[in-house]
């Protein structure tokens, strides 16, 4: 259900920006594709679950999770942690 709504709001989001490609790819296709072709990613949106595979696959491509930090935005607080 949460995959279906956070799908359903991208789409909606997307329809209004019709000059800004948007394409959806499951999680383990997009991990295949970040290690195989990293330059073809410009922004990544995911939910949380996804996010930490994305960003973990990332932090691996570049030297580990202590060369890299992560920053989580919500509508009063915003975190930034080390990777």
């Amino acid at each position: 259900m949460v995959d279906g709504l956070f799908l359903e709001c991208c789409r909606e989001v997307a329809a209004k920006y019709p000059t800004i490609k948007y394409e959806e790819m499951i999680v383990d296709n997009a991990s295949m594709q970040l290690v195989k072709n990293p330059e073809v990613f410009d922004v990544m949106l995911c939910p949380s679950l996804y996010g930490t595979i994305m960003a973990s696959t990332a932090s691996g491509l570049v030297g580990g999770a202590g060369v890299t930090s992560g920053a989580a935005f919500g509508d009063d607080y915003m975190l930034f942690e080390p990777g």
